[in-house]
């Protein structure tokens, strides 16, 4: 439980502070929106946090610990990317204790990494063309020669 809980405050803190100062890449969510630049944070802090709570546990190899944590970062990171209104508070303890539980974190990288690249960069691109769009049709008062 100490690595689903430092998870979620340590790197959920660091998402929203990072996505708030520094957040240039939105992508919507259910009930409002998310930036890239949090959902980087929130990855990076989840993998050192688990990674350096599994090291001072002991018990596996570097190259175990390492693969476990990046597995974590990217199931939580995932899981807190796509939830909103508390809900990712929620479940993210929960999807990282599945994660420790089944160590299945290097297999879940491989098969799922390259399709949710897809759908982000996706959900991106088109999330920009949308507020390019509104800014367009807000500066040029909507096209009737305001």
């Amino acid at each position: 439980y100490v690595v689903a809980l430092t998870v979620l405050t340590l790197a959920d803190a660091a998402a929203a502070v990072t996505g708030y100062y520094f957040g240039r890449h939105r992508f919507a969510v259910p009930h409002g929106t998310k930036t890239l630049e949090g959902s980087a944070a929130f990855f990076l802090v989840a993998m050192l946090t688990t990674g350096c709570l599994l090291a001072a546990a002991g018990g596996v190899s570097a190259l175990q610990w390492w693969q476990t944590a990046i597995g974590v970062a990217l199931i939580a990171t995932l899981t807190e990317a796509t939830l909103s209104r508390g809900l990712d508070n929620l479940v993210i303890p929960i999807s990282v204790l599945f994660a420790l539980q089944y160590h299945a974190a290097h297999l879940l990288i491989l098969l799922a990494l390259p399709g949710l690249t897809a759908l982000l960069l996706a959900r991106i691109s088109y999330q920009d063309s949308a507020i390019a769009a509104r800014w367009h049709v807000q500066t040029l008062g909507n096209g009737k020669g305001s």
